[in-house]
């Protein structure tokens, strides 16, 4: 099932499927070049960033471009896993306090985000869930920016 995302009524529609065609990419090339099957792509979303020591607004969010291209997510920190062997994919979504609600709105279950961005698993990203999963993964080496 592919997701449709828009910024509005006059802007092309883009489904998840060119972020999961990006990803498939990204692990051919690298299988290509010689990158060991078991590496895992390990890669940091964008944080909002809020003026220094004043009442203004936050300044407005921008995701890492890289970030945006592999998993076309929009909210800030995130984290994205991909296993360059199998394609596998795993987004890291930031556990959010309950006051989120309050002032934002509804805190969406890590399955909102699988659906949503067309990923194999979300998972909260606490404790060690990055580490764990790089361990399930077996990944040797881990590729960072």
């Amino acid at each position: 099932m592919s997701v449709t995302f828009t910024r509005g009524p006059h802007t092309i529609a883009v489904t998840t499927k060119l972020f999961a065609e990006n990803r498939r990419r990204l692990c051919a090339a690298l299988l290509k070049a010689g990158v060991p099957s078991k590496s895992v792509v390990l890669l940091e979303g964008g944080v909002e960033k809020t003026r220094y020591n004043t009442d203004a607004e936050d300044l407005p969010f921008r995701q890492e471009s890289y970030f945006f291209w592999a998993f076309g997510v929009h909210e800030s920190e995130f984290y994205g896993a991909i296993q360059v062997g199998t394609g596998r994919s795993v987004l890291f979504a930031p556990k959010l306090d309950p006051s989120y609600a309050i002032w934002m709105g509804k805190i969406n279950p890590p399955e909102h985000f699988t659906k949503l961005y067309g990923v194999d698993e979300t998972k909260l990203n606490v404790d060690n869930v990055i580490e764990q999963t790089l361990k399930e993964f077996g990944a040797d080496p881990v590729l960072l920016l």
